[in-house]
């Protein structure tokens, strides 16, 4: 790692897990979430700052603590925090077991892309630091990766690359490549909720879709899956971050995902949408499952949650 040049690279808050956003959305589900200003953040596996690091800037009452496991990835974001001058939030390298009860209790805790990324001892820790840490009213994001659509982008991902390998100069194949994406996308925009291909695929670097398309070592999970290790860690889904998603989907799909209740019917009709929509990544909103949740109405949700980013809402 290049430490200068990832002090001078550009920050990108994720905005869906931004603290504001996840109250807002957890809040019509019944939680009674804690203050914004004044929160405990935690983010498990935060590279070298990027995400928590301009949130901090936003809320410079609240704690912030950045975990990974590389050290050089901490030395970089502590160098980014001073040129900030951003002094409400900490970086400390910890394996992954040793991410424990010794650092205290958070109100929002954020893991975005590793569940997937990991194996199976990993994704253990990763859930029991966060029902450790999270507090009884805290919220959790996690995002990952997801089946059958992220499956499928690797497959749509190969075909491509091995199309493209036919022409003989690196230009006509980065063009090729470039052209199968742009029509992807237009299918997207045609098959009205389709989820795996993404909303900014036809203006993405073909070359980047296609690597992350084809991320080695990733393992989607199914949604069932997902919300029985959820289960096993005393945990529970809310929903999932992106609440417009709620809005998209096909006539058929609404009823089963949006009049479920149940637990057990909401992880069903979960999956199903998954099936459906061919969904590839989840960012999904996560508690205690202690608390008891109510589900509204889905088009009233998403008419009412702000979703701009932290810097937009401080503008």
């Amino acid at each position: 790692m290049n430490v200068d040049e990832v002090i001078e690279a550009p920050l990108s808050t994720l905005d869906l897990s931004e603290p504001f956003h996840m109250s807002s959305v957890a809040r019509h589900f019944g939680l009674v979430t804690p203050a914004i200003e004044t929160a405990r953040v935690l983010e498990i596996g935060c590279g070298s700052g990027g995400n928590i690091l301009p949130i901090a800037s936003l809320l410079p009452n609240a704690k912030m603590v950045g975990i990974t496991t590389d050290p050089h990835e901490v030395v970089a974001a502590k160098a980014i925090a001073q040129k900030m001058g951003v002094r409400n939030v900490h970086f400390w390298q910890l394996d992954w077991n040793d991410i424990g009860p010794h650092l205290g209790q958070y109100d929002y805790i954020v893991c975005h892309d590793w569940l997937t990324r990991v194996g199976p001892d990993v994704q253990h820790a990763i859930l029991t630091a966060i029902a450790t840490l999270l507090a009884p009213s805290g919220v959790a994001y996690l995002s990952y990766d997801t089946k059958p659509g992220f499956d499928i982008r690797r497959l749509l991902a190969k075909f491509i690359s091995r199309k493209a390998a036919h022409f003989s100069k690196i230009g006509e194949r980065v063009s090729w490549k470039a052209e199968a994406l742009l029509a992807l996308g237009e299918l997207a925009k045609e098959c009205h909720g389709l989820a795996l291909l993404g909303p900014d695929l036809p203006y993405s670097n073909a070359e980047d879709v296609l690597a992350q398309w084809m991320h080695a070592e990733s393992t989607p999970l199914l949604f069932t899956e997902f919300a029985k290790l959820l289960a096993e860690h005393e945990l529970q889904f809310i929903c999932e971050a992106d609440v417009f998603s709620w809005a998209v989907h096909s006539k058929s799909a609404f009823p089963l995902v949006h009049g479920a209740s149940h637990v057990g019917c909401r992880v069903q009709a979960e999956q199903y949408d998954d099936f459906l929509r061919s969904r590839a990544v989840r960012h999904s909103l996560i508690c205690h499952d202690a608390v008891t949740l109510t589900v509204p109405d889905a088009h009233r949700l998403a008419a009412s949650v702000d979703m701009r980013g932290p810097n937009a809402r401080a503008a």
